[in-house]
């Protein structure tokens, strides 16, 4: 979760949105879509989904809800400029996420997956 915050926000600072501005909103953002995913993967599974299938579409939920908060988020505390766009806020969204499996990977490997 905070290499997921931390990427996010030197992408930010790479779009010219100061870091100090938007790291408690993006913490509150990740905490709550990762609460999120995890109801909906475990309602998925419930309903008999299969593992992969279930991770992805709620990933895909993930992404998409991050991407309207992200750019709600520059909205709010910019209020001198311009909010960021749709198209990168998605590019912070889906990088950010591909760094958050990557780190939940990289520490369970190989024991959680024996």
């Amino acid at each position: 979760m905070v290499a997921e915050v931390a990427v996010a926000l030197l992408l930010l600072r790479g779009f010219g949105y100061s870091p100090s501005r938007l790291t408690g909103p993006l913490m509150f953002i990740n905490i709550a879509t990762w609460a999120g995913f995890v109801v909906a993967v475990g309602t998925l599974l419930g309903r008999d989904w299969e593992l992969i299938p279930a991770v992805a579409s709620a990933g895909s939920l993930v992404v998409a809800t991050e991407t309207v908060l992200i750019r709600w988020a520059t909205q709010r505390s910019f209020a001198d400029r311009p909010p960021l766009g749709y198209a990168p806020a998605l590019v912070v969204s889906l990088v950010g996420n591909a760094v958050s499996v990557a780190v939940s990977i990289g520490l369970t490997w190989p024991h959680g997956f024996r």
